[in-house]
C-alpha cells in the first residue's frame, strides 16, 4: 500500500539526504544545494506543473512562509511542482512524485495557502 508521505522544511532536507543513501536515487543528485541560502520570510512559489493533486486551488504563485538554510537539487525535474527564487538563487520549492510530497516552506505557518495545501494533501 502506498500511504501518502509528506516532508516539510527540515524533513524535506532529511528526505533528500536519505535519498542519497539509495532510497530513490532518481529523485536527487545531492541532498542540499551547493551553497547555503539563508532565507526567512514570505516568498511566492511558482507552479511548474500546473494544478497537481496537492497544488489544486493554489494558483500559479501562492505565497508561503520559508525558514531554511539549504535547498534540495532533484535530478528528476519532472518531480518539481514549484520553484522559488530567493535573491539570485532559484530552486525546487516543492516536489511531488507518487505518494510523496515534500516542500521547503512551512505550510502550517502559511495561512490560507498553507491550509489549502495541507487539505489537498489529506484529501479533504
Amino acid at each position: 500500500m502506498d500511504l501518502p508521505l509528506t516532508a516539510l522544511f527540515i524533513d524535506c532536507e532529511s528526505y533528500f539526504a536519505s535519498v542519497e543513501q539509495h532510497l530513490d536515487p532518481a529523485l536527487c543528485d545531492r541532498p542540499v544545494g551547493v551553497a547555503p541560502v539563508p532565507h526567512m520570510g514570505w516568498n511566492s512559489a511558482t507552479a511548474t506543473r500546473g494544478a497537481t493533486r496537492v497544488w489544486q486551488g493554489l494558483g500559479s504563485d501562492p505565497y508561503f512562509y520559508y525558514i531554511h538554510s539549504y535547498y534540495p537539487e532533484p535530478t528528476d525535474s519532472s518531480s518539481v511542482v514549484a520553484v522559488m527564487t530567493h535573491g539570485t538563487q532559484t530552486f525546487a520549492g516543492a516536489v511531488e512524485r507518487g505518494n510523496l510530497f515534500a516542500c521547503q516552506f512551512h505550510p502550517e505557518k502559511s495561512q490560507e495557502a498553507g491550509l489549502r495545501l495541507i487539505c489537498n494533501f489529506l484529501g479533504i
